[in-house]
């Protein structure tokens, strides 16, 4: 908890053990509470989630907290509960303080064995949330999708081939078509 006070200005981070691992942009800085600081990568929320499958280990409480500002989409995917040492749930939530994080792309979750939570995001543009072929409880609370296409019409949220509850709450998504 104490780090999660001290990263106001830091973008997406998690904690493993007394490790606080942080991600941002190229050229960023993070805050001193952060032990490992990953600057590589122009996508950090993506750059969380691939730490974690290298990792294969979840954050101690679940989340990967999210601070306000503009992200690239991301992909959830590969994660399975059986070779997490009995971890069972992976949330990806916007910071308790502050604006809702602005996600300008695609969020994709596919081939999971594991319950996922979105909480707290907008996707803004062009963007969809597309679920596919996984096994677990989902959850998607506090999320916006004002998905807008130019040629083509798709859907804001799509779940297909999904095993487990599926749990909406406060969750707006409008299409939007243009010809």
């Amino acid at each position: 908890e104490a780090a999660a006070e001290v990263l106001s200005s830091a973008d997406p981070y998690f904690q493993i053990g007394a490790d606080v691992y942080g991600f941002v942009a190229p050229g960023g800085s993070c805050p001193p509470v952060v032990t490992i600081c990953d600057d590589t990568d122009d996508n950090p929320i993506q750059a969380a989630l691939d730490k974690l499958l290298d990792l294969n280990s979840l954050p101690d409480d679940g989340k990967i907290i999210v601070e306000a500002g503009s992200y690239k989409g991301f992909e959830i995917s590969g994660f399975d509960k059986d070779a997490l040492d009995g971890a069972d749930e992976l949330t990806i939530e916007g910071a308790e303080v502050g604006d809702t994080p602005e996600i300008w792309g695609d969020i994709e979750i596919h081939d999971n064995d594991l319950n996922i939570k979105l909480k707290k995001l907008l996707l803004d543009g062009d963007d969809v949330i597309d679920i596919y072929n996984n096994n677990g409880n989902l959850t998607l609370e506090d999320v916006e999708v004002d998905g807008w296409g130019y040629d083509e019409c798709s859907d804001a949220i799509s779940i297909k081939n999904h095993t487990g509850d599926v749990t909406l709450d406060n969750v707006t998504a409008e299409d939007h078509c243009y010809d």
